[in-house]
């Protein structure tokens, strides 16, 4: 005699969500190495301005 706590709908909604949650993770990761890129640019950019500022000075 088997016994479930949970409707299988309810079973249901729990997977889609945790693949919900398995995809966001995959996403934010993507994000964050994005902004980590676009960071490393900008602060090269302002650090080479920065520098020529001063050579020229």
């Amino acid at each position: 005699m088997s016994m479930t706590t949970t409707a299988p709908r309810e079973d249901e909604y729990a997977e889609r969500w945790r693949q919900w949650q398995s995809g966001n993770v995959n996403s934010s990761r993507r994000a964050a190495t994005r902004a980590r890129i676009v960071f490393a640019l900008v602060l090269t950019a302002a650090v080479a301005w920065l520098g020529l500022q001063i050579l020229y000075l």
